[in-house]
């Protein structure tokens, strides 16, 4: 108020401090006097050749309003606002030209279905990653690639992309002599190796996804401990390949020691659930039924007040493993007690 009452000479100081008051109230999800502060410092700082990069960001952060209203026509033009500003500074405004471009694909996603501009968006926002100095992280790009996925069931952009990245973050791993540090690259290969079992998995590769998750499965004991989220999930995925491959008792071996995990309450329900199909497909019906019956018993009794969207999923998890078995009047029951919750949760978070 101050400013706007005695406006500097300077006026992109008032731009600057109106973006910085909407970003912050973007942060605490007040997204409505967000929008209001940053509509007003955007025409500011676009006046201000020097606040080339604040401009961008004000454009973009608009974008990301409108789009979470649903107001995609005007979440387009800010995002394409954005694009253009940053042709002036390519370089310090990567990040954000990026972020713009795979915010575009998206509404292109889902709400035109245009699947083949979305890839070119995802195309173009890859490239600002790779021209930046130094190189953004692609993650956001990968993550964006995996949902178009989802809707085109065409994996391979990303199963390539999954590979690149696990082989650049492995190389440091496989290379780092005794002893020596790998500064963290053995998470990021950890959490990309098991990214791309998945996916494999998804797209039933089973001997390809084998590969991977053996490697994970190995490094995540190693550098992170049986019981270790990233340990869990890759013995489950490799548990799950085993089952699909007729390697049936290796399967049933990894199933046993994550039960054993449970009895000294170091795995959670919700992993354990993905147990029961592992365990039917192995030929062990009775204890996938015992275990179902331990999961139901643990998740009633669990009493996570608070924790809505948990419970949501839990019921989910355990409607599934009843489906599984063929309890299907139990499996649509659970389902729909996951859906109450879910939706209670979203009402309670209004």
């Amino acid at each position: 108020e101050h400013l706007e009452t005695n406006p500097p000479a300077d006026q992109s100081l008032l731009g600057r401090t109106l973006l910085s008051l909407g970003n912050m109230c973007m942060s605490y999800d007040d997204d409505d006097e967000a929008a209001v502060l940053i509509e007003r410092a955007l025409p500011i700082l676009m006046d201000g050749p020097e606040c080339c990069q604040q401009a961008v960001d004000a454009a973009s952060s608009l974008g990301k309003h409108y789009f979470g209203k649903e107001q995609f026509e005007e979440a387009e033009d800010a995002y394409d606002q954005a694009i253009e500003l940053a042709t002036n500074r390519p370089q310090a405004c990567a990040r954000y030209t990026a972020e713009a471009l795979v915010r575009l694909s998206r509404l292109q996603t889902v709400v035109h279905q245009n699947y083949e501009l979305a890839e070119e968006l995802l195309v173009q926002a890859m490239d600002a990653c790779e021209a930046a100095v130094p190189p953004l992280s692609v993650s956001l790009v990968r993550a964006e690639y995996a949902r178009l996925a989802q809707r085109t069931g065409q994996y391979g952009r990303v199963e390539a992309l999954d590979k690149l990245l696990f082989q650049n973050y492995r190389s440091v791993v496989d290379n780092a002599l005794g002893g020596e540090p790998t500064y963290g690259y053995e998470m990021l290969a950890i959490s990309h190796g098991q990214q791309l079992a998945d996916l494999l998995c998804k797209q039933k590769k089973w001997k390809d996804a084998e590969e991977y998750s053996r490697w994970v499965t190995k490094m995540a004991d190693r550098y992170c401990g049986e019981t270790a989220l990233y340990a869990l999930q890759s013995a489950i995925t490799l548990a799950t390949i085993c089952s699909e491959t007729g390697q049936s008792a290796e399967a049933s071996k990894i199933c046993d020691r994550l039960i054993d995990l449970d009895r000294r309450d170091e795995i959670d329900c919700l992993l354990l659930a993905r147990l029961v199909p592992i365990l039917v497909k192995a030929g062990r019906p009775e204890h996938a039924e015992s275990l179902v019956s331990h999961l139901q018993s643990r998740i009633e009794n669990a009493a996570l007040d608070g924790m809505r969207d948990y419970n949501a999923s839990a019921y989910y998890r355990l409607a599934l493993a009843n489906k599984y078995l063929g309890r299907m009047e139990e499996a649509r029951e659970l389902m729909s007690i996951a859906v109450a919750t879910a939706r209670e949760g979203a009402c309670w978070n209004v």
